[in-house]
């Protein structure tokens, strides 16, 4: 901004140094000019056209050159110190003095070295049992953001996206942000020192600049941007059990493949909604007349093909040794909740551990004793990129 006020400057001197130039003129006698001296005459005037053209000039110069310093000072530096202003604050946000940044929250892979997985607060507790491979979601995700942004792919389909997100753009149909929480806007437009450069009935004012910048409106603006439901992002996010296992955009044999996990993921929640408590397999057969104590499931309807019911049914039988419904439905659900219960009321000598089930468990899979209770213990995903398809 410096340079163009000076360059403006130097432009407005020059044409004043010419103007002066030309006004040194001669007196020239009339013997010496005749009538006749037609040539003369027209470059005389073509000189004083000349002259008067640059007097017009050095005068728009002069009014340009004043506008652009008003400029400069009302309006470009406003900009400047609400950028500063927007860029310190984001960087306060996104790396605190103290506490974790998001910026680490998640390694992304962008980094040298650092290799892209899913933290733990991001992984489902123990005892949920997802269709999504969990490993598998960064790169999963990156493939659903590349459908979703046109002509790119890779990281630089992701890193359009975050432009995106950043600037307000294409956050679909549905979203109320560019009109409710802009990028920027006006506190007070600017007003120029020229009258004529100014709207009717206003004055002078410098401009006062807000950037909505701040690490809750990006996260305002990239909910919007992943949940559009125009973009496979927005489609990929409300993805419903169903429509996952009948993907038709999917192949036949990856569809084959979820509707296996689902099977396998069923079996592994059966088991680990078995009761709290080992029944004493003696005391159950001198009292019940059977060591393997008969159970009842008790869940929420799961929203898949009804053809798959009789396979869940024989998986139920096989882990409870009873049969079992188990009820499905064509009402969208993105998950399905499940517990068992003793089919009968067992006395307290009839228990031999309240521990051992659990135990079991943590033994066969958990690496420390911070995740014992993991095993027992359930809550919804966090974050706005949370997919849900596959919860059983």
């Amino acid at each position: 901004m410096e340079s163009l006020a000076e360059d403006i400057d130097e432009l407005i001197q020059r044409e004043r140094d010419q103007l002066r130039t030309l006004a040194l003129g001669r007196a020239i006698p009339d013997a010496e000019f005749p009538l006749t001296a037609t040539d003369q005459i027209d470059a005389i005037l073509r000189k004083a056209g000349r002259t008067i053209d640059r007097a017009i000039q050095t005068k728009d110069h002069e009014i340009a050159r004043r506008l652009l310093v008003d400029l400069i000072d009302h309006l470009l530096r406003p900009w400047q110190r609400a950028v500063a202003d927007a860029d310190s604050q984001l960087r306060r946000e996104a790396r605190p003095v103290h506490g974790d940044s998001v910026l680490k929250i998640w390694p992304a892979g962008d980094v040298p070295g650092e290799i892209p997985n899913v933290p733990d607060y991001l992984r489902p507790s123990k005892v949920e049992f997802l269709l999504d491979e969990v490993d598998r979601f960064p790169q999963d995700f990156e493939k659903v953001v590349d459908r979703s942004v046109t002509g790119l792919s890779g990281g630089a389909a992701v890193q359009q996206a975050v432009r995106e997100v950043a600037s307000g753009v294409n956050l679909g149909k549905q979203s109320d942000l560019p009109q409710n929480l802009p990028v920027a806007e006006y506190r007070m437009p600017w007003g120029p020192e020229w009258e004529p450069a100014r709207q009717p009935r206003q004055g002078r004012s410098s401009a006062q600049v807000v950037l909505h910048l701040s690490l809750p409106d990006i996260r305002l603006r990239a909910r919007d941007w992943l949940h559009d439901s125009e973009k496979p992002v927005g489609r990929h996010l409300s993805t419903t059990m169903y429509t996952y296992l009948t993907d038709p955009e999917a192949s036949q044999a990856e569809r084959a493949d979820r509707r296996d996990r689902l099977l396998g993921q069923f079996r592994a929640m059966v088991k680990a909604s078995l009761p709290l408590v080992a029944v004493e397999p003696g005391m159950a057969q001198l009292i019940h007349g059977y060591a393997q104590p008969p159970y009842n499931l008790h869940m929420t309807a799961l929203n898949v093909p009804s053809e798959l019911a009789p396979d869940l049914a024989d998986i139920a039988l096989a882990v409870l040794n009873s049969p079992q419904s188990v009820p499905v439905t064509t009402t969208p659900r993105p998950d399905a909740m499940m517990m068992t219960l003793l089919s009968e009321p067992y006395h307290m000598v009839e228990i031999a551990s309240v521990m051992e089930p659990i135990v079991n468990q943590w033994s066969q899979h958990a690496l420390a004793m911070k995740d014992f209770w993991l095993w027992r213990r359930t809550r919804p995903p966090a974050g706005v990129g949370s997919s849900q398809p596959g919860r059983p």
